[in-house]
């Protein structure tokens, strides 16, 4: 994802009111145990997790995205040891099944060419109890529709 290994130093300056919004209504719906586990797919430079550790301070995190450039800004970010994060694909997540309690994407969907698959892998990694949080855009409003329609004329990563 060479797109965002190019805007990792500056993502979160440049969309800093989007991010801030965005990840106040994720951090709001979440819930579950102190200790649960978490896996932030598309964790980009790890900000919801910084989140996610104030609330949850025991909670065990694992932030997974392709792109390295984001990563390396979120292993910069020294969270603490239970915050993890790897290089992976969402359609084929590399954990065991049924281990998290947590499973929240935000602002990514709109990336993933097969939607479905991507949904069925964060199934697969969910505890029966577990909960699925997707926040993403949406195509109701004609300002999200234009804006849709122009970056897919200018970034191929969104689809």
């Amino acid at each position: 994802m060479a797109t965002y290994d190019t805007v990792a130093s500056h993502y979160e300056t440049r969309w800093a009111r989007y991010l801030a919004d965005t990840l106040e209504r994720v951090v709001r719906v979440i819930d579950g145990p102190p200790q649960m586990r978490v896996i932030d797919l598309s964790c980009g430079t790890g900000l919801l997790l910084e989140h996610v550790v104030r609330r949850f301070p025991l909670a065990h995190c694992l932030g997974i995205d392709v792109s390295s450039g984001m990563l390396r800004q979120a292993v910069a970010k020294r969270l603490p040891p239970h915050v993890q994060f790897i290089q992976a694909l969402a359609d084929t997540l590399p954990v065991r099944s049924g281990g998290f309690d947590l499973v929240v994407s935000t602002s990514a969907f709109h990336h993933f060419r097969e939607p479905a698959r991507v949904i069925q892998e964060c199934r697969r990694t969910l505890k029966p109890s577990g909960q699925l949080v997707i926040l993403d855009w949406c195509r109701e409003a004609w300002h999200c529709r234009l804006i849709d329609r122009w970056l897919r004329l200018v970034n191929r990563a969104h689809v």
